[in-house]
């Protein structure tokens, strides 16, 4: 399967996933945030959908910088989960939850272009 061919545009997706169960609303919310955010890091100027959006700056040793990510989202969360909901002051576990998706899809991508084995 290559995941890096669509047929639809992201726009199109994003619209799609909305109209589908928790599972896909949940990776549709993850995608809008990626695209909020993208704006912020001067990812992704014109293109708010992320058809090419181009993270690899951000992770400059390859594997072990999305792997690294990965952990520090995965630790924000265990970390959080240990606390009364009224002691956090920050980014909430649904944020982090929300970034350790586009971590993760960020990973895959580079597993991709990167002829990783599947």
């Amino acid at each position: 399967m290559n995941i890096m061919n669509n047929e639809k545009s992201s726009e199109e997706l994003f619209k799609e996933l909305m109209n589908r169960g928790p599972y896909s609303v949940a990776l549709a919310r993850a995608a809008l945030l990626c695209g909020r955010k993208a704006k912020d890091y001067q990812l992704d100027d014109n293109n708010y959908f992320l058809d090419n959006l181009n993270v690899e700056p951000y992770f400059p040793f390859g594997l072990k910088s999305y792997s690294h990510m990965i952990n520090l989202k995965s630790k924000r969360i265990v970390s959080l989960s240990n606390k009364d909901f009224n002691q956090r002051e920050f980014e909430s576990i649904l944020d982090s939850a929300l970034d350790l998706i586009n971590y993760s899809a960020f990973l895959i991508i580079y597993l991709s272009k990167n002829k990783f084995k599947e």
